[in-house]
């Protein structure tokens, strides 16, 4: 028995680095038609959630809002603070 992982996985955790963000992946109709149809049919019409890290540098460059894995509408940009507010 063959299994799609798009049929089996919940989340998809993206915690790479993409050197070349602004020009990259995220802006590939490919890329974003399997996030579209893994959000859409993933786990049998349930929908797949995929999260990319918002990285750890805090200059505009490597800033969320130039990244187009993380401005993609079907992905979840995601970051970290501990319990006193200081950055991962």
């Amino acid at each position: 028995l063959l299994y799609r992982a798009e049929d089996v996985v919940s989340i998809y955790n993206n915690s790479w680095g993409d050197p070349n963000a602004q020009f990259s992946l995220g802006h590939d109709p490919v890329f974003t038609e399997i996030l579209e149809r893994g959000v859409t049919i993933g786990r049998g019409g349930l929908g797949s959630i995929y999260l990319f890290s918002s990285g750890n540098a805090r200059d505009t460059g490597a800033s969320t809002a130039y990244r187009a894995t993380n401005n993609n509408p079907y992905s979840i940009s995601v970051a970290a603070v501990d319990n006193k507010g200081v950055f991962a």
